[in-house]
């Protein structure tokens, strides 16, 4: 019986003590949950001022302007914006950091794609020029557009107008573009150094002139380029590239990998790029075909320019300067199309190896 009123006695009074220290004010200045649950909800409210700038009353303290002028005055929470410039850092601490921006805004930034034309006063992505084949880009220069009647000598900027004026003045005259092979049609402009295009069939039969439309948008007219190299800065022409850049270092231009020749400009990444694309325009190459005398940047494809790579008994073949995988790919497709026509369809292995003499710009 002793033993458990003691219990209880001892039981009772740290119960006390608790109480005691509860009922005191606390001197610790380690925040408690309470208080910091609280000073968050403070700093939530609109017009919240920061304990610095409170006086011993609770009402708001003016300060006066220091000798660098940093603190002129603190206003009420109700002129404020809540933006960082409206406190002083070294007297009250500084705010929040910003929130950092979400994972997923970040990611799209990344994957923003790059507009392929620039934006307003920038420049265009340079046209990849061709100067052989059958993609061979239009030479600039020209008298313009011009009718397809002999009797008639009218020009016109564009091909939509000269087709106008076919319209107006010849309707008689059909058909209004001339038409070959069944899908290839010719260019209107003057002097047009490919005019045949070759344009899809739709579905009704018709010709689709997309092709032809976008080869004549390429033309310009105007005084054709000259032949040589020119001096970026003095316009003064040179029969080669270096003679060119070597009047642009007298102007204080530095060589770069880009194309002087007269109404190319066309840019490159590496030195070597912009040497196999200079005998585009002196029509001067490192290495020439033996047997038809055509220019090539490289030994090896010189070499097996004119040689059968794959044939057929119907007399079709295919050049070794396609390479292997490409022949055996030709050759298939071909077996198959004579196979349908009523050919022989026979693979030519004879041939294969032997030279025949291509011509040059031959589309096969």
């Amino acid at each position: 019986t002793t033993l458990v009123q003691d219990i209880r006695k001892e039981r009772s009074e740290a119960e006390k003590r608790a109480n005691e220290r509860r009922e005191q004010p606390s001197n610790s200045s380690a925040p408690t949950r309470a208080s910091a649950r609280q000073a968050s909800a403070d700093y939530n409210q609109p017009n919240y001022l920061p304990p610095a700038m409170l006086g011993e009353d609770g009402e708001e303290v003016e300060e006066d302007e220091d000798e660098e002028g940093s603190v002129a005055e603190i206003s009420d929470g109700s002129d404020s914006d809540g933006d960082a410039s409206d406190f002083d850092f070294e007297t009250l601490g500084a705010p929040r950091a910003p929130a950092k921006p979400a994972r997923k805004a970040k990611a799209a930034k990344k994957k923003a794609p790059t507009p392929a034309i620039a934006k307003a006063g920038g420049e265009r992505k340079k046209k990849q020029v061709r100067t052989r084949g059958d993609r061979t880009s239009a030479a600039p220069g020209g008298r313009g557009f011009v009718c397809l009647s002999p009797d008639c000598d009218e020009f016109r900027d564009t091909a939509e107008g000269i087709l106008e004026h076919i319209e107006r003045s010849h309707p008689w005259l059909e058909p209004r573009r001339e038409v070959r092979n069944g899908n290839e049609v010719k260019c209107l402009f003057d002097g047009c150094a490919n005019p045949w295009v070759k344009c899809g069939l739709q579905s009704s039969g018709n010709i689709n002139l997309h092709n032809v439309r976008a080869h004549e948008a390429l033309h310009s007219i105007g005084d054709p380029p000259r032949k040589g190299f020119v001096c970026p800065n003095c316009d003064s022409l040179h029969d080669t590239a270096d003679a060119a850049w070597a009047c642009a270092a007298t102007h204080g231009i530095e060589r770069d990998n880009r194309c002087l020749w007269d109404g190319c400009g066309e840019t490159f990444k590496y030195p070597a790029a912009y040497k196999a694309h200079e005998p585009k325009h002196t029509d001067i190459w490192p290495f020439n075909c033996p047997t038809c005398g055509e220019g090539h940047t490289q030994k090896e494809r010189a070499e097996r320019h004119c040689v059968i790579g794959s044939a057929c008994v119907c007399g079709w073949v295919s050049y070794a300067d396609r390479g292997k995988s490409n022949n055996e790919k030709k050759l298939a497709a071909h077996l198959k199309r004579c196979r349908e026509s009523g050919g022989l369809a026979t693979a030519d292995t004879l041939a294969v190896g032997q030279i025949k003499r291509r011509k040059p710009l031959e589309a096969e």
